[in-house]
């Protein structure tokens, strides 16, 4: 053990200190006591700092735990979200696979199955639905799988999740909405390029940007378009848009991603900043690039590795028989060119998911 190492170099220290001092003459004792202390202390220091060492690397070494992720689709966000998992589940020492549903309810049932029959000890998914989580619960709860939800919520039924970690999506698109009112003088004609309808993820985060945007003068949603939160959707409903000569002046993208494609194209057509622009969420390294160009005005963060840390901790909760929040909001913060530059911001780094694990941890 590291710190009975400790020990016995203190001893050492009295101990050399007390025969050189008995061996000597009194002033080149005094000098060799102090040389030998102080290379004793530096040993002693060396020993603690890599006591400290171990023990942190050991914090989490306790989970012998199979972990299965699931995740609904390839969309950025959602490999982030389920690297940030993996990373630390890991770290708390648990062996991660994972799967993708391909925005299919028969293909995420199907992969639950596969996860249960591979004997995995605990599921962490973000699915498809509402609906097709709470069949999901219920092959879970059969199976005696203890099953987390990520980025949504099991609809209502008999089916039973242990937690749901998200965010709180109408707050998200209030909040874009509301930074919206409180920055522009209006009118504001948004539109509203939507993710993936039908998880209930998309539909609330429409919700919450109206509601902010109304509390502007004269500022509404005029049009609202579904892209499946993929880039070359966003292209297309940003070139219909401009093609139909609608009146609008503000678009609303729902991630980073089809803004980046709704961006490139009001480039294109010279109408970026000149008659359009454009806001967004997710608060990932390109939101922060567009924004430090000028190109994007802000964006709201909902940090997937922050999400994806907190989800694990949920996890560990269980695992050691804490009780275990039945839904947790992640935070989520505004973005824009007065903070984008702040040292503190959390990002997408994947060290945020690994110092949330740490965190509970070091409380246990």
């Amino acid at each position: 053990m590291k710190f009975t190492k400790i020990l016995t170099m203190v001893v050492v220290i009295a101990v050399t200190i007390a025969l050189v001092v008995g061996c000597a003459p009194a002033e080149k004792a005094v000098e060799d006591a102090v040389d030998a202390a102080e290379d004793a202390v530096e040993e002693v220091v060396d020993a603690a700092e890599d006591a400290v060492e171990d023990a942190v690397e050991d914090m989490g070494s306790n989970y012998d735990i199979f972990l299965g992720v699931i995740q609904p689709g390839p969309e950025f966000y959602y490999q982030q979200l389920t690297d940030a998992m993996t990373a630390a589940a890991e770290h708390a020492g648990m062996d991660v696979t994972s799967l993708i549903s391909e925005y299919s309810a028969e293909k995420e049932l199907a992969n639950i199955e596969d996860l249960i029959a591979q004997g995995v000890d605990v599921i962490v998914m973000f699915s498809v639905s509402g609906d097709a989580a709470q069949i999901g619960a219920q092959v879970c709860n059969e199976a005696d799988v203890p099953l987390f939800i990520v980025g949504g919520s099991a609809a209502e039924g008999p089916g039973v999740v242990m937690s749901s970690i998200k965010n709180d999506f109408f707050d998200m698109g209030e909040m874009a909405g509301m930074w919206v009112a409180e920055n522009f003088d209006g009118p504001v004609r948004a539109a509203d390029i939507q993710g993936l309808l039908g998880a209930n993820i998309a539909e609330e985060i429409s919700r919450g940007f109206a509601s902010g945007i109304a509390t502007g003068t004269d500022m509404e949603v005029v049009h609202t378009v579904e892209a499946g939160w993929d880039r070359a959707q966003a292209i297309a409903a940003t070139e219909d848009l401009l093609a139909g000569d609608l009146d609008f002046n503000l678009i609303f993208v729902q991630n980073e991603d089809m803004a980046a494609g709704v961006i490139s194209v009001l480039k294109e057509d010279g109408a970026l900043n000149n008659g359009v622009q454009v806001v967004t969420q997710n608060g990932s390294d390109d939101g922060f690039m567009f924004i430090r160009a000028g190109e994007l005005l802000m964006t709201v963060s909902n940090s997937s590795t922050y999400v994806g840390g907190d989800a694990i901790v949920q996890i560990l909760k269980y695992l050691d028989g804490k009780e275990v929040e039945p839904v947790w909001n992640a935070p989520v913060f505004p973005i824009d060119a007065t903070n984008v530059d702040d040292p503190d911001q959390i990002t997408w780094d994947m060290s945020w998911a690994i110092q949330r694990v740490d965190e509970y941890l070091a409380s246990k």
